[in-house]
């Protein structure tokens, strides 16, 4: 099979579908990519109103599943909003971003871009440079923050610390309450740490197995975890008895 390497990017097949402004949209080149073209662009994307969110122009840059490649193409003739353009593009997951110096359309030819780019050489590098600096750019931090994520304690995401209220919820029957609930994740792991209030009347040993049947539920929905539990009396709560089986949950932002 005939194929072609751009960058990291090895496109095999025969079959390249150019970028046409109102033609390859979204389900045009699903259609495409499905009928075995192996390169399949996006409508011409102006990189300057891209940039500025105009609508019509998001639409265009349109991506999903189903094509073997996602690429974008972008014309325009200033340097920052092509590097902005190009920021946005890989932002959205394009695979190789396409520029336009070849488009003869006066509507495009009249602003100097499309193939007008070829009467200004050093104008066409410069876009080159801005869109290939952008592009390693992101990349870039991307990559640093994949790396540096690991060593820096962060926040669990939202749906993450709400399954565990739930868990805390559900297993937690014969508590009265759980408030300052705070987690971390640091590394692999994932710290958490909260109060249980317990009725006046409740022995020690029956609050113990209570937080055993807490813990076993954590453990078994979610993985590396440690855990710490604070039983204190119901003098303690921060809310006012609701007439509930269940612990209220007093939510607090993760930390």
């Amino acid at each position: 099979m005939c194929s072609l390497s751009i960058g990291a990017q090895d496109v095999k097949g025969r079959a390249w579908l150019a970028p046409m402004t109102g033609v390859s949209d979204l389900p045009f080149r699903r259609t495409a990519a499905r009928l075995g073209a192996a390169y399949v662009a996006t409508e011409m994307v102006a990189s300057a109103e891209f940039a500025r969110g105009r609508p019509d122009v998001v639409r265009r840059a349109a991506v999903g599943e189903g094509l073997p490649l996602t690429v974008i193409q972008l014309v325009g003739r200033e340097p920052r909003w092509m590097a902005e353009g190009a920021r946005l593009a890989k932002a959205a997951g394009a695979d190789i971003i396409d520029l336009n110096f070849g488009c003869p359309a006066k509507e495009v030819t009249g602003v100097l871009s499309g193939s007008a780019l070829m009467r200004d050489l050093d104008l066409a590098q410069s876009l080159v440079a801005a869109a290939t600096g952008a592009y390693v750019l992101w990349a870039g931090t991307s990559l640093i923050r994949g790396s540096v994520g690991g060593l820096m304690d962060m926040a669990p995401d939202a749906a993450v610390l709400d399954r565990i209220n739930d868990l805390i919820s559900e297993s937690g029957t014969g508590v009265i309450e759980v408030h300052d609930l705070r987690a971390r994740n640091a590394g692999r792991l994932t710290f958490l740490d909260f109060h249980l209030v317990v009725p006046g009347a409740m022995t020690v040993s029956e609050s113990h197995a209570i937080c055993d049947r807490i813990e076993a539920a954590l453990n078994t929905d979610m993985s590396h975890l440690a855990i710490t539990i604070h039983v204190e009396p119901e003098e303690k709560a921060k809310l006012r008895a609701v007439g509930s089986s269940k612990p209220r949950i007093v939510r607090a932002a993760p930390g």
